[in-house]
């Protein structure tokens, strides 16, 4: 919509999450070489249409995270409601009360900076009225999260960065057979909302077996986090913490951007292990039998500190209502004690499905779905997390 600081509020935000930033329209214009107005005037809104589709499918098909402030009327148009959908695309609507859009509008006319010349035969005030009642409902069916702009500047762009941080999904994947794992990629490579695939290692129950890992880090298309869970967490692997963060090491070795370490099978002459792996590390804590007090969970908090790491996990068995209130207050805590660090939480249970929506919500780095057999208990489809965050 037109007067919502669209292009102000999208550059801003793409400063933050640190993405490229695009404006359409001024895309089109530099492709056109003429100002949108005269453009219409000239080749008709058919053709401006049909310019605006294609250079909008540039814009998103461009392999790197970005911001795209569209055109006014870009969402109008199936063929691009149907281009920006088919990719998963998070969209994003800045509103605002109709009158305080029209004293924007008027604002715009008073100086020769902002001042826009009206499309049709009335004036831009009218026009305006018009344009904006017959999208509205339209937009707002399409977008996934409304955000009103009657706040300060700092505070839109802050709601906005929620909401395109928590579109942020991790992959397991448990079976590394070469078919499998190309089928895979090729049914995630268009889905830019799921930026993480964890390849667990654990799964293989032969060691010879890890060229296969090797092999699909090596083609993975997003960024690749490489878990070796020990058979005291439920999983396959035998081996010494020694021989476990031995693969983590070689696992950074063939490319991988994360491995995932327990903390809990850690201690301190382990540091130099950890020393050795170039990789990002998750220092992982998990409960699958019982959820500890938020105390024993700030205390671990505050023990991941100690070691070298760049991403905290916990995940924990939740079996009633107070379970998934630690989890929200264990968020809470980390956010105030340690406001610079990168974090996932869950609260696993049949009940408890929402903690892998709402903490995301409120800050997490992401949140794990899977796209075929679960990897954790009640770990929730990727189709059931995009219906939940719609529906929230």
């Amino acid at each position: 919509m037109r007067a919502v600081w669209k292009s102000s509020v999208s550059q801003a935000l793409a400063h933050k999450l640190w993405y490229d930033f695009y404006d359409l329209d001024h895309y089109i214009q530099k492709k056109v070489w003429q100002v949108l107005f005269d453009y219409i005037q000239n080749v008709g809104w058919d053709v401006f249409r049909d310019m605006e589709y294609l250079c909008c499918r540039e814009l998103l098909s461009l392999p790197w995270n970005k911001v795209v402030a569209l055109g006014w009327g870009t969402m109008e148009f199936e063929r691009n409601r149907r281009l920006l959908l088919s990719q998963n695309h998070c969209i994003i609507l800045l509103d605002a009360p109709l009158d305080i859009l029209l004293s924007r509008v008027q604002k715009d006319q008073s100086t020769e900076q902002t001042k826009r010349n009206a499309l049709t035969d009335t004036s831009v005030e009218n026009e305006y009225t018009t344009i904006y009642n017959r999208r509205i409902a339209l937009y707002k069916t399409y977008a996934d999260f409304v955000v009103i702009n009657t706040w300060e500047m700092d505070t839109v762009v802050e709601e906005c960065a929620t909401y395109a941080r928590q579109w942020t999904i991790c992959i397991p994947i448990m079976h590394f057979e070469p078919v499998y794992i190309a089928d895979i990629y090729d049914r995630i490579r268009d889905d830019i909302r799921i930026k993480y695939i964890e390849l667990r290692s654990d799964a293989l129950k032969s060691t010879t077996d890890m060229q296969l890992v090797y092999d699909a880090i090596e083609t993975c298309p997003r960024q690749c986090i490489v878990t070796n869970r020990n058979s005291l967490e439920w999983w396959w692997f035998v081996g010494t913490i020694e021989q476990s963060l031995a693969r983590a090491q070689a696992a950074s070795l063939a490319g991988a951007q994360y491995v995932d370490i327990e903390l809990s099978l850690l201690s301190q002459h382990h540091v130099e292990w950890l020393s050795r792996i170039e990789a990002q590390r998750v220092m992982s804590f998990h409960d699958f039998a019982d959820m500890p007090s938020l105390l024993d969970l700030q205390s671990t908090v505050d023990k991941m500190v100690e070691y070298w790491w760049n991403i905290a996990k916990i995940a924990c068995m939740a079996t009633k209502e107070s379970d998934k209130e630690i989890i929200y207050e264990l968020q809470v805590y980390i956010q105030k004690t340690y406001p610079d660090m990168e974090y996932v939480l869950i609260a696993m249970g049949a009940l408890w499905q929402e903690t892998r929506v709402v903490v995301p919500l409120r800050g997490s780095l992401l949140t794990f779905a899977s796209l075929d057999a679960s990897s954790a208990p009640w770990q929730m489809s990727v189709h059931d997390v995009y219906k939940s965050l719609r529906n929230i």
